[in-house]
This record gives C-alpha cells, sequence and structure tokens, in this order.
C-alpha cells in the first residue's frame, strides 16, 4: 500500500482494520478518490477527519486525537462517527465532500481544522453552563409557550428557596428588602414596556422569602416582544455582596480621611499662631514649628496601618522619647505600664502634649546631656469609673537642676496651653501639671471607653 507511505501514526490502523466489516469493502478495493482523500487526511499538518460512507466512518490523523471523548483513541477509529460528526459541525472545521466515481454520489466528507472560530470541541451549551457556575449566576426565564416562570437553582438559593419550590412574581417580590421593592416593580415595568429597549438592568438587597440575611444583587434581563406584546424574557442575577461592602468601606475611608484632614489642618493652623506668639522672631519660630509638625508626621504615620491595628499607649512614648535622642534605661529614664490601645481620636492631641513635655525635659530638665541626676519616669495605669476604663498617665522628673525665675513666655507656654486646656477640651481629660524649681509633675487622666448611649 504504497499510498499510505508517510501516513503517519495512523497509517498501520488504517492497514490493520477489517474494513469489509464496515461496509465500506476491502480497502484494497476502495476507489483512487476515496484513497487520495484518506492520504490528505492522514497527511495533514492539522486536526483531520473523513467520515467515509452512509455511516459515516471515521478516520483520523493524530493531530485530531484532542478532538475525541475521552478515553476513545484508537477505538473510534473506523467506527460509526454521525454523532461525532455534528458535534464537529458546530467547531472550527471546514468541510470538503468526497465524491465516488460515478461524479455524482457523495462518499465522505473531509473535516480540516481551521482555528479561526472555537479553539476547542467544547460547544456553546457548556461554555455558558461553566460561565454560569463559576460566577454563580441565577438564571430566570418565562417560557414562551406556557408563560411558566422558571428559575435555576442558583437563583432560588438567592432568595431562600430549595431548588424543587414553584416560583411566581408574588414570590419575586416577597424575597426583595421592602425599601427596595418599589424601585424594582417600576424597572420590570419599564422592561416590560413594548415603547422601551426591554431591558432590566437594577441593583437591589434582597432577604430571602424568609427574612434571612441581606445580599445585594444584581439583575440584567431582556424581555422579547411579539407585535407588541409580550412573548417571553430571559436574564441572570448576579450577588454583588462582596463588591457593595467594598465600596462601602471605602466611602467610610474616604469620610475618615476627610475628617482627619480637615482636623489636621485645624491642628496645624492652632500651632502656628501657638508657636508665633511664643516667639519674638521669625527665626525663633522656624525650629519648634517644624519639630512640632515632625510630631504630627509621626502620628499619621501610625496612623497609616490603618483601624486594625491600634496605637498602644507605650509605643507612643517611646516614639516622642526617641524622636529627642531620649531611650528607657531602666535608671534614668523609666517607662512603665501595660498595654493599652488608645482610641484614635485621642493620639494625635496626646502626642502633641508627650512632645512638649519632652522638648521641655531636654531644654530644662531630665533630659539635658549635661545632667547626670535627673530622672524621668513615665507610667501609666488603667482605673475604672462608672463602667467606664480611664487611662492615667504619670510624667515625673526629678533630680533636675535648678530652673530659676521663669518668663510669662513659659509660664504660658504652647505646652501648658495644650495640657491644660486642649486635652481637657478634646478628650474630656483630668489633666495637673506642677512645674517646680528641681522637679516636674503632669497628670493626664483620658476615657479609654466613650459614654454610655
Amino acid at each position: 500500500m504504497t499510498w499510505l507511505a508517510g501516513a503517519g501514526e495512523m497509517g498501520p490502523l488504517v492497514r490493520s482494520t477489517d474494513w469489509a466489516a464496515t461496509g465500506l469493502g476491502a480497502i484494497d478495493t476502495w476507489s483512487p478518490s476515496r484513497k487520495t482523500a484518506v492520504g490528505i487526511c492522514l497527511r495533514s499538518p492539522l486536526p483531520t477527519a473523513l467520515f467515509l460512507g452512509p455511516e459515516q466512518r471515521l478516520i483520523y490523523n493524530e493531530h485530531f486525537v484532542r478532538f475525541l471523548p475521552g478515553g476513545e483513541h484508537p477505538t473510534a477509529f473506523g467506527r460509526a462517527g454521525k454523532a461525532l460528526r455534528e458535534r464537529v459541525a458546530g467547531g472550527a472545521f471546514d468541510f470538503s465532500p468526497v465524491i465516488a466515481p460515478d461524479g455524482e454520489t457523495l462518499d465522505g466528507t473531509l473535516c480540516v481544522y481551521n482555528g479561526t472560530r472555537r479553539a476547542s470541541p467544547m460547544d456553546d451549551a457548556q461554555e455558558l453552563r461553566a460561565a454560569v457556575d463559576l460566577f454563580k449566576l441565577g438564571r430566570y426565564r418565562q417560557d414562551p409557550v406556557t408563560q411558566a416562570i422558571e428559575w435555576d437553582a442558583h437563583l432560588k438559593s438567592m432568595w431562600g428557596l430549595p431548588p424543587d419550590a414553584p416560583v411566581d412574581l408574588a414570590v419575586f417580590i416577597s424575597g426583595i428588602h421592602p425599601d427596595d421593592r418599589a424601585r424594582v416593580q417600576a424597572a420590570l415595568g419599564q422592561s416590560v414596556d413594548p415603547s422601551g429597549d426591554g431591558v432590566c438592568d437594577i441593583e437591589y438587597r434582597v432577604v430571602g422569602v424568609n427574612g434571612g440575611s441581606e445580599r445585594w444583587v444584581a439583575t440584567r434581563g431582556k424581555t422579547v416582544f411579539d407585535q407588541g406584546r409580550v412573548a417571553s424574557f430571559h436574564g441572570v442575577v448576579l450577588d454583588i455582596s462582596e463588591r457593595k461592602r467594598a465600596e462601602q468601606t471605602n466611602l467610610t475611608l474616604i469620610a475618615e480621611l476627610q475628617h482627619r484632614t480637615r482636623n489636621l489642618l485645624a491642628v496645624v493652623d492652632g500651632l502656628a499662631e501657638q508657636t508665633l506668639a511664643s516667639c519674638e522672631s521669625l527665626d525663633e519660630f522656624a525650629g519648634p514649628f517644624r519639630q512640632r509638625l515632625a510630631t504630627l508626621s509621626r502620628v499619621q504615620g501610625l496612623f497609616s496601618r490603618g483601624e486594625s491595628t491600634p496605637v498602644i499607649i507605650g509605643e507612643l512614648v517611646k516614639l516622642e522619647l526617641h524622636a529627642l535622642g531620649a531611650e528607657p534605661d531602666g535608671q534614668h529614664v523609666i517607662i512603665e505600664g501595660p498595654e493599652v490601645a488608645l482610641p484614635n481620636r485621642s493620639v494625635q492631641i496626646l502626642a502633641l502634649g508627650l512632645h512638649e513635655l519632652a522638648t521641655n525635659a531636654r531644654k530644662h530638665g531630665a533630659l539635658r546631656g549635661d545632667t547626670t541626676t535627673g530622672r524621668l519616669r513615665v507610667s501609666w495605669v488603667v482605673t475604672s469609673e462608672s463602667g467606664r476604663r480611664r487611662l492615667v498617665l504619670r510624667w515625673e522628673e526629678t533630680g533636675i537642676a535648678p530652673r530659676g525665675a521663669q518668663t510669662q513666655a513659659e509660664r504660658a507656654g504652647l505646652g501648658r496651653t495644650l495640657i491644660e486646656k486642649a486635652l481637657p477640651y478634646q478628650l474630656d481629660a483630668l489633666t495637673q501639671l506642677e512645674i517646680e524649681d528641681d522637679a516636674v509633675r503632669c497628670v493626664v487622666s483620658i476615657a479609654l471607653d466613650p459614654e454610655p448611649t
């Protein structure tokens, strides 16, 4: 059989198959046109199949194997292939007739893959089902003959219904959130108006027929009209609860950012005004103002970690001391107290107060570089009053060099203003600041819990 030379992996199968038992006759009786078609099929570099005779007996090359149902190679070779022929007809194949020697009779069909319409033998129904399952789409339709409304299992589960539950318009409406029903009914009314485009596209909340948990869904449907009357409608429903939660989170974050920005600008304005009032020149103003802005910047860095990571009082104290080169050593600088998460509203103003105390200690008190006897102890405890927790923080400097007489600016500086006026005003705090000749003591008590409503 020289005509099978170079026929690839399938050449031996052609030789070994009992073609006489298939109704196609013995292979040595085949016409030249049939042999030519077989040769083209087996030598083609593309997936190619040949369906021969009334029963459409199948011959194919090695490239076509992937288009066969799983496990059917090589048993499919030579078998009747009508079902496969019909499936291939919906795929990316071009068809050429094979004519018998009489010039009129169809001897077979040669199918060559063209690769332009589809990349796999999966049909449209299978791909649609895969997409529906992947995105968990609920589908609905109205039967154009019986007019019955049909839902799939995905959609019924969104409404809290079992797969075999009957559905109608009343069931649909009963599962919608009461506040959204009128809006959904209006959208449905517009979609069945022949003067419109027949499209229903709306997002709304669903609570289910039994009043279960709330979820957001998006419905997209199309009504088909026949001579101005509704013939049928169909559509899909998608659960968009996660998207809605993300949108709400973003709105909350934006609102919080705007609130904090307004507060921050107000604080900066107040710092500039207070710092300027305590300075005799702009040169004196620049240094302290930059330091206070740096304190605000450090606080914003703590906030940037997100709501899930609260600011701890211990890290705030250490952060402000570290900014001035002071580190806890257990002797000259002592920090002690439990881990306590601060309310966000208290962090910024409390940080400014700690910065003023630390700056004063660096210039005049226990953190001066030329002192060996100065001691700084920062401690805190949590107390409870009328069911509300309070943080009580104590700042104590001892063993410092005599301060001497204070100027009016020092007595009424920004630090004292923050501690004695701003903290009580903004945080409903209780404060006490004592600056003695050789010691500084400050007590700040702030509420950790909001007032009961």
